[in-house]
């Protein structure tokens, strides 16, 4: 079970988790780019061709389109949905000799209303570009001959309404008496009412009878596409990248967040309370002061010697020789100030949890009476308790902490068996990921740990 603290992260954490996993995000790219490309390749290219038509009145109800779009007589936007219409569409298949039905050539026409113009601009889609091109000029013959034809059904009705109701006036008018009566004041009146009347729709209809039915034209024809509009090459492989890289950021980070394993030393005082005492990119079996490790380890030195630590036990918080390393160039750092400093080993092999306490006491108690410090390198708290049996024993524990190896709940363990026997814990040394562990013999038997003096 994982009992270490929830991860806090700043802008810093995650910049450097793309820095460790930027091949994740360039990897995921890559492989969105060659997704686009793939499906680039397997789609049909699709040109479009459009024609403009001017509408213009016909003369028998929609005498203006004064106003632009949508006021006046002729309002665009109906006129825009009448080009989609089932009619027009068929008749466009008919121009086209097209096997389509009307839905299907609907679907691949779009029309459009440019602002302040009595314009509409009919665009067909189709997959080669003649086929587009014929389709956007069959279109917009055909939504003309539509609006011609319903134009001349238009004025047919009226001129037979014309020609109807100047039957019935001619009738009413002879009807009337031609006699001379008292009443021949409102006869007269009569007749000269259905005269006038009869003069009027007259006029209409030899008005009607001269109009020419001219509901538009084409002001630009479609011309043939050259390029295709789809797929978008740029586009579909811009996407695809950048949706690869967006995924493959997503998972390098999520593999930082959800990480049990321990990879910088920030993850120590944050993930286990536990104080970051230096972090090594390299280590080395023999202290050397010229190196950054053996620097990092006299300024480790200089810290315990300001205090009263005299015995100190380092431990691994997971098995493996990063233990051994550490307490290693520890000592040597001391001896290299000049410090009488014993060394003493408790290897993890040898960890059965039935640590002699009372024979290690008698002897920390001589090597404290000659010895300014005592580093004791204690086995794993991950392979026994013996490292915590030592540990009661010692003024303070340094733990050692394998990165890329060592799980946070392994470095929460370690700080919990320590504290727990009252040892002053100073915290953590991050040593790199190690090849490989010291060998070690093949379970001896349990013995009391032999000093060695560097």
């Amino acid at each position: 079970m994982d009992v270490s603290r929830p991860a806090t992260y700043d802008l810093s954490d995650y910049l450097s988790a793309l820095r460790r996993s930027w091949w994740v995000a360039v990897l995921a790219a890559a492989l969105g780019f060659a997704g686009a490309t793939a499906f680039t390749l397997t789609q049909h290219k699709l040109y479009e061709s459009s024609a403009s038509v001017l509408v213009q009145p016909t003369g028998v109800t929609d005498t203006n389109v004064t106003g632009g779009r949508t006021k006046g007589d002729i309002n665009l936007d109906t006129e825009a949905q009448l080009v989609k219409s089932t009619a027009v569409a068929t008749d466009a298949g008919k121009l086209m000799r097209s096997a389509k039905t009307a839905p299907q050539l609907a679907h691949r026409v779009s029309v459009a209303v440019p602002p302040n113009t009595s314009v509409l601009v009919i665009t067909y889609s189709e997959h080669s570009p003649r086929a587009a091109q014929a389709g956007a000029h069959a279109f917009a013959e055909a939504y003309l001959a539509n609006r011609n034809e319903s134009a001349k059904a238009d004025l047919t009705g009226q001129t037979g309404t014309l020609d109807r109701k100047i039957k019935q006036v001619n009738a009413d008018l002879a009807s009337l008496p031609t006699s001379m009566d008292r009443a021949q004041p409102e006869v007269e009146s009569r007749r000269s009412n259905l005269s006038n009347q009869l003069n009027t729709l007259t006029s209409r209809l030899n008005q009607l009878a001269t109009t020419t039915v001219n509901g538009g034209k084409i002001i630009s024809d479609a011309d043939l596409p050259h390029q295709a509009i789809k797929p978008s090459v740029p586009l579909n492989l811009g996407s695809g990248a950048l949706a690869g890289l967006v995924v493959g950021i997503g998972i390098a980070l999520g593999r930082e967040r959800f990480d049990r394993r321990v990879r910088r030393g920030v993850d120590l005082p944050r993930r286990a309370d536990v104080p970051l005492l230096a972090e090594l990119a390299a280590i080395d079996d023999r202290y050397d002061p010229g190196t950054e490790s053996g620097r990092a380890f006299a300024r480790l030195r200089n810290e315990i010697a300001c205090g009263e630590h005299r015995l100190i036990v380092v431990t691994g918080a997971a098995p493996g020789s990063a233990a051994t390393l550490v307490a290693a160039n520890l000592a040597g750092a001391f001896a290299h100030a000049g410090n009488n400093v014993s060394l003493l080993t408790q290897h993890a092999q040898d960890a059965t949890g039935q640590l002699q306490v009372e024979s290690v006491r008698r002897t920390l108690d001589k090597l404290r009476a000659r010895a300014e410090y005592v580093i004791i390198e204690a086995p794993s708290t991950a392979t026994s308790a013996d490292a915590q049996s030592l540990a009661s024993l010692c003024d303070a524990a340094i733990m050692a902490v394998e990165a890329r190896r060592c799980t946070h709940a392994q470095v929460v363990d370690a700080a919990d068996q320590l504290r727990r026997v009252d040892t002053a814990l100073l915290g953590g040394v991050l040593t790199p990921r190690l090849r490989a562990a010291v060998a070690r013999p093949a379970q001896p038997e349990p013995v009391e740990p032999q000093p060695q003096l560097t």
